[in-house]
């Protein structure tokens, strides 16, 4: 993916974009565990309000970053996290083959033979 918009607003959009899930989900799960801990209904409430900010942090962070923005996140989270997604900064080679789960050698081999 080689990317035509890098201004200020992108990257902000980019950060809002790939830090409101970890914010949101470790918001969420400390406050709750606090207000299991302390018996208190108020970290719990303070908890959703922290993941509930995180939605408005992805709206926020879509609508900066545009599409394109949106894409280089998703591929850029998907490198982090699963270590299979391919450098979102690099474009496609043109000599990159993909395979489907159909059309895998040994299926094709099999069916060749199949069919002699």
């Amino acid at each position: 993916m080689v990317l035509k918009q890098t201004g200020l607003r992108f990257w902000v959009g980019i950060v809002l974009l790939t830090t409101n899930q970890p914010l949101g989900w470790v918001g969420m799960v400390t406050c709750n565990a606090i207000a299991v801990k302390q018996n208190s209904a108020f970290f719990s409430f303070l908890g959703f309000g922290i993941y509930a900010l995180s939605w408005v942090m992805l709206g926020i962070g879509a609508w900066m970053a545009g599409p394109q923005g949106v894409q280089y996140a998703r591929q850029l989270m998907l490198r982090l996290f699963r270590r299979q997604a391919p450098d979102p900064l690099q474009p496609k080679s043109p000599h990159t083959q993909e395979i489907s789960s159909s059309t895998t050698p040994a299926f094709e081999a099999r069916s060749s033979e199949a069919s002699q």
